[in-house]
């Protein structure tokens, strides 16, 4: 562009950016900080690096002589240097704890000294960096490919990253701060490592070695990233756990599904980078681990049963964990883990029972915690003699419930119940009818009411009939009669 056309559009694009920067400023505002004027001094720091980069890139692009002492590289450099001695003062005036004031300086001379280069053509403008950087010797361009990977990578790991960090600390929720802090060094390590590899491949060395160190890089990097994408799935399913009203397809009993399932496919997917890296033929392993699949899964069936066993158990819940159940072989106890091969139970006598899920899905399964609550219900069975008193057995009964432990007596519909049940061949049949708030702790309460009846009963003078037979005896020689 000729004259002052080119210049004009600089200091236009700075006029926008500073407009921009004013809108956005309530941003820079939020930032948690010790100081109140940190966030301030943020502002104007980042106002003055767009005046200097517009102003020193309109004065270069004007049509001044450069061969005078109001030259552009001349007036530039002037007002670098006083951009860069403002920038320092600033930077004095930021509270410790609130920046790394070394970092600042650092930086700013950084960029002072490559605008300065630049205005004296010693190097070449951001737009044309990677023109100027094509026409380097092979171990210059190597050098300079290291120099600025570890240089951004720095920028990233101590401004970039905790300026996103303290912006992230204003959210409701802490998963994004969580997962900043998961991929700090392994983003500020990804481009240190593509500056060095870029250099790498600029250089003389031997095809061996340079394949050797893409190798390992690339492991590396697979490795730091694989532990990241572990991680991050794990919280964020934990996440999604607590956020039933928007995860409903996440909860407690499929959480160990989507948890296996996505470290599946991230470690298969790891692997199946790590051969690329390697340059490793990918098909021939496939095919290798199709037919030792085979032979694997025709060798464990039973395991198998059980692994899919315990899919269904858990997509379809007929239990689920602290629930306490009752076997067909009268096997009891409370729920401690379901995995994909088994479930553990742990019974009343405080042993550890584990049973494959493949008899798991099989089995009768009495779920004494099932339904709405985790309360059981218990049935006392108990007889006395023909002539008794009913109301006052029934009375009677109705005291021992509210004698006995456990038993929920504060709500109107699980109040305890005596029944008069049926009248049998040599007793007055009667069934206490209570509920318990700990399944497990049936038996201990159906001894404790057994006792309280039976001494009860005896104090009272009740009879507790018992089956009675006669028994005729006639000698063979004696006629009837």
């Amino acid at each position: 562009m000729d004259d002052w056309t080119s210049s004009m559009l600089w200091a236009t694009t700075g006029f926008l950016l500073l407009i921009v920067l004013r809108v956005y400023r309530s941003v820079l505002d939020d930032i948690p900080s010790v100081h109140p004027a940190t966030p301030r001094i943020f502002y104007r720091i980042l106002q003055g690096l767009i005046v200097i980069i517009a102003l020193s890139s309109a004065l270069l692009s004007s049509p001044l002589p450069k061969d005078s002492t109001w030259s552009p590289a001349n007036l530039s450099t002037v007002c670098i240097a006083v951009w860069w001695a403002w920038m320092l003062w600033i930077s004095s005036r930021l509270e410790q704890q609130d920046n790394n004031r070394l970092t600042t300086v650092g930086l700013t001379t950084v960029i002072a000294g490559y605008m300065t280069a630049i205005a004296w053509e010693q190097l070449p403008a951001p737009l044309k960096f990677v023109l100027w950087f094509r026409e380097l010797p092979a171990e210059f361009q190597s050098l300079t490919a290291i120099v600025v990977g570890i240089v951004s990578a720095l920028i990233v790991h101590q401004i970039v990253l905790p300026i996103t960090n303290r912006l992230t600390g204003k959210t409701e929720t802490d998963l994004d701060d969580t997962l900043l802090e998961l991929v700090r060094w392994p983003i500020s390590v990804s481009i240190a490592l593509i500056g060095v590899g870029h250099a790498i491949n600029s250089s003389l060395l031997s095809n061996f070695w340079v394949t050797g160190f893409h190798g390992i890089s690339l492991s590396l990097l697979i490795g730091m990233w694989t532990h990241v994408a572990l991680r991050s799935s794990s919280i964020l399913l934990e996440y999604m756990l607590e956020s039933t009203n928007h995860w409903l397809v996440v909860n407690e009993r499929t959480l160990p599904i989507f948890h296996l399932l996505l470290r599946i496919a991230i470690v298969t997917m790891s692997v199946y980078l790590l051969l690329l890296a390697w340059d490793i033929d990918v098909m021939l392993w496939i095919t290798s681990a199709g037919v030792i699949g085979i032979a694997v899964a025709y060798a464990s069936q039973d395991t198998l049963a059980s692994l899919f066993a315990g899919v269904a158990i858990l997509s379809d819940a007929p239990y689920k964990l602290h629930d306490y159940l009752v076997l067909d072989d009268q096997t009891r106890g409370r729920v401690t883990h379901i995995g994909f091969r088994s479930t553990r139970l742990l019974t009343t006598e405080n042993i550890e029972v584990i049973i494959p899920n493949s008899i798991m899905a099989n089995a009768q399964i009495i779920n004494m915690s099932g339904g709405e609550t985790s309360r059981a219900r218990i049935e006392i069975t108990a007889g006395v003699a023909y002539g008794s008193d009913v109301e006052q057995i029934r009375s009677l009964l109705l005291d021992i419930a509210n004698k006995l432990d456990n038993v929920i007596l504060d709500k109107p519909q699980l109040q305890p119940v005596a029944h008069f049940t049926s009248m049998g061949a040599s007793s007055l049949d009667f069934t206490l009818r209570l509920w318990i708030e700990h399944p497990e702790r049936l038996l201990k309460i159906q001894d404790q009411a057994n006792t309280l009846i039976y001494t009860t009963f005896t104090e009272l003078g009740i009879e507790i009939p018992y089956t009675k037979q006669d028994v005729y005896l006639y000698s063979m020689d004696t006629p009837n009669g």
